[in-house]
């Protein structure tokens, strides 16, 4: 992983997140992986405005991996629990603006 502005990447639930920049414009991707031999399904969710809790209604109907990231691309630690196959929370400490890629 590179951090300041750079590209961060890492391993979730067998795909491969990662996340690039362009100018201000930073593009988050998933590959690979997803169980026999098929791609992993993706979704993207954006927090533009601060807040402790997230709730992710992601509609994947599976297990997930969840990678969050910070507005500079940053792989941040954070607490998350599934409440349904369609569904994750996301908890930090302090209020936080980011985006959380989930990975079926």
């Amino acid at each position: 992983m590179t951090i300041n502005n750079y590209v961060a990447t890492e391993v979730v639930a067998g795909s491969n997140v990662s996340v690039t920049q362009s100018g201000a414009t930073y593009t988050i991707s998933a590959t690979g992986g997803g169980g026999s031999g098929g791609n992993a399904n993706t979704f993207v969710f954006t927090q533009s405005s601060p807040a402790s809790t997230w709730v992710i209604n992601h509609g994947l109907n599976s297990p997930v991996g969840v990678t969050i990231l910070s507005t500079g691309g940053v792989i941040v630690d954070s607490d998350v629990v599934e409440g349904s196959l369609n569904q994750v929370t996301v908890t930090f400490a302090q209020p936080f603006a980011g985006s959380a890629v989930v990975t079926s």
